[in-house]
């Protein structure tokens, strides 16, 4: 009985993708505390301008279950938090949102073929606008600066770049 309970929960194992989400989990809270370590540009911390949280969640919308990709989603940023203090808490909320917002469209537009190569700018994109629609409806109680919108993407341009190449690449690997 003990080898086919272990069996069972090693196949169970293999199908939830559990080796998969903890290793997407770990990039998407090693990548950004990374960043931290660097110093910030005009007071503004290179996170924001390069996007590093998105990398990993954004592979796994790629490669893996969607479920991977939403447990990151979801971790991560409070990870982040919980491990390096950084961003501010309010923050770790909004960016919670979008990046969970990011996933689930990704994963929604990879099903498009013929938009394929821009899955993640897209993504990022309707994920930025998703989150000022929520918010300034007050269907969500967060809270946002007044050119949210825009300083968010123009901001992100380097990140949206970046993440437009990893887009790019792993299409063509796949």
């Amino acid at each position: 009985m003990g080898n086919s309970s272990t069996l069972l929960a090693a196949r169970l194992a293999e199908k939830l993708q559990v080796k998969e989400t903890i290793a997407v989990l770990g990039a998407a809270v090693t990548l950004p505390i990374i960043f931290h370590l660097l110093p910030d540009i005009n007071g503004t911390p290179i996170g924001k301008y390069v996007l590093p949280i998105f990398y990993a969640p954004f592979i796994a919308v790629l490669f893996f279950r969607f479920h991977t990709a939403l447990i990151a989603s979801l971790l991560a940023p409070v990870a982040n938090y919980l491990i390096t203090g950084n961003p501010a808490f309010e923050i770790v909320q909004l960016i919670t949102v979008e990046l969970t917002l990011f996933v689930t469209i990704a994963y929604l537009l990879k099903h498009l073929s013929h938009i394929k190569y821009a899955i993640a700018p897209l993504s990022y994109l309707l994920s930025i606008i998703a989150v000022y629609l929520l918010t300034s409806t007050g269907l969500i109680g967060l809270q946002i600066k007044g050119n949210y919108l825009i300083n968010s993407v123009t901001t992100a341009l380097p990140g949206i770049f970046i993440l437009t190449l990893l887009n790019v690449i792993l299409i063509k690997r796949k």
